[in-house]
């Protein structure tokens, strides 16, 4: 019983280890699509950072497109 838990474990990880990394190419992907799109003009750059201003929280996030940081600390 105690091995095939582990193994079930182990499978679950697993999965949860691949979820995770197409997430993340996802993310990747659709960062990459849409700054290829703002440096070939086909979407306005000032779009890009007000929507990357309005969605990012992390001040060293923010610090990569240059945004102001957040004067409300999160925590």
């Amino acid at each position: 019983k105690a091995l095939k838990q582990k193994a079930e474990a182990r499978v679950k990880s697993a999965e949860a280890k691949q979820k995770r990394a197409d997430d993340t190419r996802r993310k990747i992907l659709v960062g990459a699509a849409i700054l290829a799109m703002v440096e070939s003009g086909e979407w306005p750059k000032d779009k890009m950072l007000e929507m990357m201003g309005q969605q990012l929280t992390r001040d060293d996030d923010r610090a990569l497109f240059n945004l102001p940081v957040n004067k409300i600390k999160n925590g």
